[in-house]
């Protein structure tokens, strides 16, 4: 009763990890768009230029982030059982 218990638990937590992994290598070029992006305003660059561009550029950013986002998502497949498997027995 206790073994089964704790072989769920585990099976779950590395389930759990396996999601992590993969949402993980989907999201990061997106965030890492909106951290260059983040990183350029922090430097007043966008600031620079006329109102016209600046929304311009804020435009293109999300939108190239929203792109870069829904590319990845959609590639994003959830763990099988024998995958968690294999997982739960590296650890």
């Amino acid at each position: 009763m206790i073994a089964a218990r704790v072989l769920t638990r585990k099976r779950a937590l590395a389930k759990a990890a396996l999601w992590f992994e993969r949402l993980w290598v989907a999201i990061w070029p997106a965030l890492g768009v909106l951290g260059a992006y983040a990183a350029a305003a922090l430097l007043d660059l966008p600031g620079l230029l006329p109102p016209w561009p600046r929304l311009g550029l804020a435009v293109l950013v999300f939108l190239l982030a929203a792109g870069l986002l829904w590319r990845g998502l959609r590639r994003v497949a959830g763990p099988d059982a024998a995958g968690v498997d294999r997982r739960r027995e590296g650890a």
